[in-house]
């Protein structure tokens, strides 16, 4: 394994606090693939399950993720032939639909990816003057389990309301999962309350100084207070929210978006079935 997470650093680049997160809590969940030349790493890539909903009913998919290659062995074709014969054999197992977060779409256009979702992203800088006394943000990790519960429930309910074909399903372990994964980034979840009702879920990471929303679920009539909410609590400036889905409504003064150039999901059944069109919310996947 060792030269594994050699391989994922040198591709990545990840802090040393992220990848012991991964290799003792995600890549013991997944199924890795690799290819040699002799006795040397030269590609691999992991399929990790999530149970998403899928247009109604909940089934196990794999996201694929660490896909790398050795520099002196790229641009011979490894990395596509590895890819083939792991959706095959996941196919095998029963496995019907995988979906990745592509550096390059190009690459994946030819092994039958098709994107399935693009994010906005939105830079808000923090307005002092809005008054937002009656919005309270609560940790994760200090929530009762009940209180866990009603917050998985209320994602799940506003998630059913879009109408999606595709979303990941939040359930309580996936949920608690996440907070994990955060906390590896130097972030965490928090729980946006408006009179002891939940209004909004935040995903928050910090990156070279930065905070970063890397998924916000809330009710669109309260998405700047959310976010006055969270920029206080954070005690930050301004904010970036990687996917702006629950944001529509937001403009005014502090407000910019900008969609995304590249596909931020793209995806393909493991059978030769062609994937048509879907309406997908995947997001704070990694």
């Amino acid at each position: 394994m060792q030269e594994v997470k050699s391989l994922w650093h040198r591709a990545f680049g990840d802090t040393k606090r992220y990848m012991d997160y991964y290799f003792a809590q995600k890549a013991p969940a997944s199924r890795l693939y690799t290819d040699y030349e002799g006795v040397e790493l030269a590609s691999m890539m992991f399929f990790t399950p999530y149970e998403i909903c899928f247009r109604g009913k909940l089934m196990t998919a794999e996201y694929i993720v660490g896909v790398a290659t050795e520099e002196k062995y790229r641009r011979q074709g490894r990395m596509a032939h590895l890819m083939k014969q792991a959706i095959e054999m996941e196919h095998e197992r029963g496995i019907d639909w995988v979906f990745l977060c592509p550096e390059n779409p190009a690459v994946y256009d030819s092994l039958g990816f098709i994107p399935t979702y693009w994010r906005e992203t939105t830079y808000y800088e923090a307005d002092e003057e809005w008054d937002v006394r009656e919005f309270q943000v609560m940790n994760w990790g200090r929530l009762e389990q009940k209180e866990k519960e009603n917050v998985c429930f209320f994602v799940e309910a506003m998630l059913r309301n879009e109408e999606f074909d595709i979303y990941m399903h939040h359930s309580l372990p996936y949920m608690e999962a996440v907070n994990k994964e955060l906390k590896a980034l130097e972030g965490e979840i928090y729980v946006v309350k408006r009179k002891g009702s939940i209004v909004a879920t935040v995903n928050v990471i910090r990156e070279e100084n930065q905070h970063q929303i890397t998924e916000l679920v809330c009710s669109r009539q309260f998405g700047k207070e959310v976010l006055e909410a969270i920029v206080r609590r954070l005690d930050t400036p301004y904010v970036v929210v990687d996917d702006s889905y629950f944001l529509d409504e937001l403009e005014g003064k502090g407000v910019n978006r900008v969609l995304q150039k590249k596909p931020y999901i793209m995806a393909r059944y493991t059978s030769h079935q062609t994937f048509e069109p879907l309406l997908c919310y995947i997001n704070d996947i990694t």
